[in-house]
């Protein structure tokens, strides 16, 4: 966890060793889908909605500065047509 000022503020990345995906040790993780992340009952809620999910939407913070990570999920469940 990130804190600023004493409030939680997202998620610091300690270590990732994944070369597909741009985030680099000292990112701060804020939320996935416009969900924020805060306690392990959030982030199971956040882990359910993503097989739903068409994409995957990770806004983050690298030195000050806020990016997003877009992720299309292929073969994504889709609602059914009658």
């Amino acid at each position: 966890p990130y804190f600023e000022e004493r409030s939680f503020w997202g998620w610091k990345i300690v270590r990732y060793d994944n070369p597909w995906v741009d985030l680099l040790p000292g990112d701060i993780v804020i939320s996935v889908n416009e969900h924020r992340i805060e306690t392990p009952g959030e982030a199971q809620k956040v882990w359910q909605s993503l097989r739903a999910a068409d994409e995957i939407r990770v806004a983050a913070f690298r030195l000050e500065k806020p990016f997003e990570l877009r992720f299309k999920v292929l073969g994504a469940a889709q609602p059914k047509t009658p």
